[in-house]
């Protein structure tokens, strides 16, 4: 066994997507992972509303994107690539200003060549509006990317602010298709055979309750 300051631990994993990566940090600074993946990603029809929001947005450029995540910027951009659209797309984000939601979704932008907004990246979407807010976004068109559950509230907020939102679907998430792994992390959990669990994102605590 490895020897690191998380020796002698359990540690429940909830991710899906690069749990792989996660478990292998966890593990080699000493700790046992439990691995019950709590949330799915579905990927959707980029030709769908994905591509009608895009067109919609090449059309008639927005004065303000929000990018939510990480893998929706990137799935964004390669969908766009996809449908022909790519070129266009990153001209309107280079036009608008960006404002990023966390570090994973200002790096995915920097990534790309793209300036976001700020020094530094808005952890919770009331960060978010709270910076729309000092902008001021009324009589503004505002695009949001959406989080896998459909970031209802922050699209909400925005338009309670009087800006006409524009909102872009890119993926969703669901619970896993098989939930035996889940259910037996909350079984070791339930029975103290978990020292600490990990989330990457809200709607995998919501999913775990469920």
């Amino acid at each position: 066994m490895p020897v690191g300051p998380l020796s002698g631990y359990t540690i429940g994993v909830t991710a899906d997507r690069r749990a792989d990566e996660q478990i292998k940090l966890l593990a080699g600074r000493g700790a046992e992972c439990v691995h019950g993946p709590v949330i799915k990603t579905h990927p959707l029809d980029s030709e769908d509303a994905l591509g009608a929001a895009t067109r919609e947005l090449v059309a008639r450029p927005p004065d303000v994107v929000v990018l939510t995540t990480g893998l929706g910027v990137r799935s964004w951009l390669g969908a766009a690539d996809a449908l022909h659209l790519g070129d266009e797309l990153r001209d309107t984000l280079e036009r608008a200003e960006l404002f990023a939601r966390g570090p994973k979704a200002r790096g995915a932008l920097v990534t790309h060549g793209l300036q976001v907004m700020g020094d530094e990246p808005l952890s919770r979407y009331s960060a978010v509006i709270a910076a729309l807010t000092d902008r001021g976004v009324s009589g503004s068109r505002v695009a949001v990317q959406l989080d896998g559950a459909g970031a209802a509230t922050l699209c909400e907020a925005i338009e309670r602010h009087g800006a006409e939102v524009v909102r872009v679907p890119v993926y969703r998430w669901s619970l896993p298709d098989d939930l035996g792994p889940a259910e037996r992390l909350v079984r070791a959990t339930i029975e103290r055979r978990v020292d600490a669990v990990t989330f990457t994102a809200r709607p995998a605590i919501e999913n775990l309750f469920e």
